[in-house]
């Protein structure tokens, strides 16, 4: 009740309508291409990946260490 009729419980009802086009159209620029950055860099993480036994992250904090892990691979590469 709180959430659907907020002035009974002296709230501010601060709904907007959205198009749904535009939902559509950012969802559609939201969602994962068929790799998630340059193709280049890609290919690049997935030779340095095997390259050196690097393992698939099972959740965010293994992935942000993956990530650190192959910025500093690449930027020494450079």
């Amino acid at each position: 009740m709180m959430y659907r009729l907020p002035f009974l419980y002296g709230g501010i009802d601060k709904a907007i309508e959205v198009d749904m086009d535009d939902v559509e159209e950012f969802e559609n620029q939201c969602r994962m291409k068929d790799f998630p950055c340059d193709p280049e860099i890609f290919e690049l993480s997935c030779l340095l990946i095997e390259e050196h036994n690097l393992v698939a992250p099972e959740n965010s904090s293994e992935a942000v260490d993956l990530y650190v892990r192959l910025r500093e691979l690449i930027l020494l590469a450079l």
